[in-house]
């Protein structure tokens, strides 16, 4: 089977969880919906193209794993809104670094190659969950053949530049996905609300979580 696999790191990043009010959280980890609005921008996928960027979204599988888990940090935002300022809380990974893996669950108009193509010489400047959150390093595309996801991750290495960055060199690491797959030690599933319908809209999906080993 292909894989995609690819880098995040920024940093600052973050990945959105829906929360209403003043404050606005970011998840531990890259969201599905994050990761496709990512590639999205990448292949030139704009806002006003809401079908193709939910069939997009649909016909890859996901998964990540994490390098770095960076550390949480706090910001606050002032916005002008019917002449009062009002002032909102909003979080970032610092420092966070992750590999990204998706296959394709049905055909589209993107190969594996188009989108790893798209990422080398991305249509608009993608970003990690915020406009802010520009990308530190390339994201480093490489597509793979591997029987699973165990396999394809250990054929992906992160790039020496980032030594400095990742504090604990040690294994095994955590990595989420979707798709079951046996090859990765599971310890829990949980429900996510992050599979795309449109640019606005999400539904729930069932992710893994476990370790990956050396």
């Amino acid at each position: 089977m292909e894989y995609l696999i690819f880098l995040l790191y920024a940093p600052f990043s973050s990945w959105g969880v829906a929360l209403p009010g003043l404050i606005r959280e970011t998840d531990d980890h890259p969201t599905k919906s994050g990761v496709a609005g990512f590639l999205s921008a990448c292949l030139g996928i704009t806002r006003e193209r809401k079908k193709e960027y939910a069939d997009f979204a649909s016909s890859i599988g996901f998964a990540c794993r994490e390098d770095n888990p960076g550390e949480r940090m706090k910001d606050f935002h002032t916005a002008r809104a019917l002449k009062n300022n009002v002032l909102s809380e909003r979080y970032y990974l610092t420092d966070a670094v992750f590999t990204v893996c998706i296959w394709k669950r049905k055909e589209t108009s993107y190969s594996l190659q188009e989108i790893a193509d798209a990422l080398h010489k991305p249509k608009f400047t993608p970003s990690l969950g915020r406009k802010c959150c520009i990308v530190g390093i390339p994201p480093s595309p490489q597509v793979v053949s591997a029987e699973n996801l165990s396999e394809a991750f250990k054929q992906y290495e992160v790039p020496e530049l980032l030594n400095p960055v990742i504090k604990n060199k040690d294994w095994p690491r955590r990595v989420f996905w979707e798709d079951n797959d046996g090859s990765l030690q599971l310890v829990e599933k949980v429900n996510r609300f992050d599979e795309p319908v449109s640019n606005l809209k999400y539904s729930s999906r069932t992710e893994y979580v476990g370790v990956i080993g050396d």
